[in-house]
C-alpha cells in the first residue's frame, strides 16, 4: 500500500500504517511538498518487486490470518460480540 496523506487524520493514519504496522510505504515529498513522478515510480516498483513489498505482503497475510481467527467461532471478536449480545438479552429480560 502507498500512503500519501492530504488532510486531517490522514497523517496519523500514514504513520500508523507505514511505521507502526509496517504495511505501507510513504513516498518522499520534494521541498515544495510535491511527490514527483519518479518517486511514485520508485515506491510502486519497491512494492511490486522489492524486498519491502514482499515483507509487507507477508505481514498483510499474517494480519489477515489473525483477523480470520478472531472472527471465527470461538475467536476473540466472536466472543466479544457474544458478550454484548448476552448483556442486551439480560437487560431486555430485566426491563420486561
Amino acid at each position: 500500500m502507498i500512503s500519501l496523506p492530504h488532510y486531517a487524520e490522514q497523517h496519523m493514519n500514514t504513520v500508523m500504517l507505514s511505521e507502526g504496522i509496517g504495511i505501507a510505504l510513504r513516498p518522499k515529498e520534494s521541498e515544495d511538498g510535491i511527490v514527483e513522478r519518479g518517486e511514485v515510480a520508485r515506491v510502486v516498483r519497491d512494492l511490486m518487486e522489492g524486498v519491502n513489498g514482499k515483507r509487507m505482503r507477508s505481514k498483510v497475510k499474517e494480519l489477515q490470518g489473525a483477523a480470520s481467527s478472531a472472527l471465527a467461532v470461538g475467536g476473540a471478536s466472536y466472543q466479544a460480540l457474544e458478550e454484548v449480545e448476552n448483556k442486551w438479552k439480560k437487560n431486555a429480560l430485566v426491563s420486561e
